[in-house]
């Protein structure tokens, strides 16, 4: 039996795309606003400037986002020397990556339950590992119905000295080497397998705590960009799409 640990966010859903339709409505809000706003990709450079700053302020917790826009549009303004009294606007727009209808309309990327009901039928163990705020990942597992495989119980770990029970849906502040080396709780890491679409999130620490891993491509923000030379690792499979993962089980 193995045991399959999974990335939530751009692996099993897609979730880059909502904050890719909230920038563009932001750009379009400030050239409504200002003529002179910036032009589309220095506002891009700004947002991700700014949104990996605040990682350090807010985590990844349901304000980073909305903050970030907030504040480029701020301190914009500043420079510009116009009036930001329309910033509460901003902030709004960039809460609207949470509203539960998206991601409930859009469902599971496709390939995603045939290869969750595959490994199952093994007898596989699966777990999910996914960073952002309790309320809004466990939200996700219950509408999205992936109670199915993991189980209906979402369980915070904020930090590497919390207890693990029984659950299977683990949700943290972040994915680091220590945190791996947590949720492991006694597995033996040569017998898991971490499949996600961040090098620098969900491949890289997996590896050098001794699992192996699935890296399925996505274009996705800054932050999660880097660390590149993983890909390499021999412990290290890259697939093209998450269906794969069951036409090659014999192979990973």
């Amino acid at each position: 039996m193995r045991t399959w640990m999974f990335d939530l966010d751009d692996t099993l859903i897609d979730n880059v795309v909502d904050y890719n339709r909230a920038k563009a409505k932001f750009m379009l809000w400030m050239y409504d606003l200002h003529s002179n706003a910036p032009r589309p990709g220095e506002l891009c450079n700004r947002i991700d400037t700014k949104g990996e700053s605040l990682v350090k302020e807010y985590g990844f917790t349901t304000r980073r986002f909305p903050e970030t826009l907030k504040r480029v549009y701020e301190e914009w303004c500043a420079e510009a020397d116009h009036d930001a009294a329309a910033a509460q606007e901003a902030y709004d727009i960039g809460r609207e990556v949470f509203d539960k209808d998206i991601w409930k309309g859009r469902g599971l990327v496709a390939g995603a339950k045939e290869t969750l009901d595959h490994l199952q039928e093994r007898g596989d163990e699966l777990l999910l590992l996914t960073k952002g705020e309790y309320e809004i990942q466990a939200q996700k597992v219950w509408d999205l119905g992936l109670s199915k495989w993991f189980g209906e119980w979402c369980m915070s770990i904020p930090n590497v000295d919390s207890t693990i029970l029984d659950a299977r849906v683990l949700i943290v502040p972040h994915k680091h080497v220590p945190m791996y080396r947590h949720v492991l709780n006694g597995r033996d890491p040569a017998n898991v397998w971490m499949v996600g679409n961040s090098l620098r999130s969900d491949i890289e620490p997996a590896i050098s705590v001794g699992c192996r891993a699935v890296y399925i491509p996505v274009e996705t923000w800054v932050y999660e960009k880097g660390a590149e030379d993983t890909q390499d690792h021999e412990r290290v499979t890259t697939l093209e799409n998450i269906g794969q993962i069951a036409e090659k089980y014999e192979e990973l």
